[in-house]
């Protein structure tokens, strides 16, 4: 699995967020469980805008779970240690239930999932015009990536 963007200029990274017509390249597609975006045949920008904000809406109250306690029996230190593990834990388990619940809500207004490449993602994710940036790609003619099943 590659990580960056060695063969690939900051115009490039940046027009493949920008252009929902251009596939990401193969060898860059990452973990489709975390890089990935919705697209709908025939979906109108006001339609998706308004779904998109639907279910991030709905999914961002989602936080993941702490244990309490955890290293406490082994005095500050293992405290100290068990609170940051569980911090980083807990973020990565929001993320992931986030994830989900965006699937399963956009699944359920008729998008499909399409994989992207991870550094596509991030140009995605990042920009200052994010929402317009997603209604782009969800609503494009032809969807970006590789169909991820349901």
């Amino acid at each position: 699995m590659r990580h960056g963007n060695a063969d690939r200029s900051d115009g490039q990274v940046a027009q493949a967020a920008t252009d929902p017509a251009k596939p990401a390249q193969a060898e860059d597609v990452d973990d489709s469980s975390k890089f990935f975006w919705f697209h709908r045949a025939n979906a109108d920008p006001a339609t998706a805008r308004t779904d998109i904000e639907y279910c991030s809406l709905q999914v961002s109250a989602i936080s993941g779970r702490v244990q309490p306690n955890a290293g406490a029996s082994f005095g500050l230190i293992g405290a100290l240690v068990g609170g940051i593990i569980n911090g980083m834990t807990a973020a990565v388990e929001a993320r992931r239930m986030r994830d989900v619940g965006m699937r399963k809500c956009m699944g359920a207004y008729g998008y499909d999932r399409y994989a992207m490449a991870e550094v596509d993602w991030n140009a995605l994710m990042r920009a200052p015009d994010v929402l317009d940036r997603m209604v782009a790609f969800t609503t494009a003619a032809t969807p970006v990536g590789t169909k991820v099943p349901a």
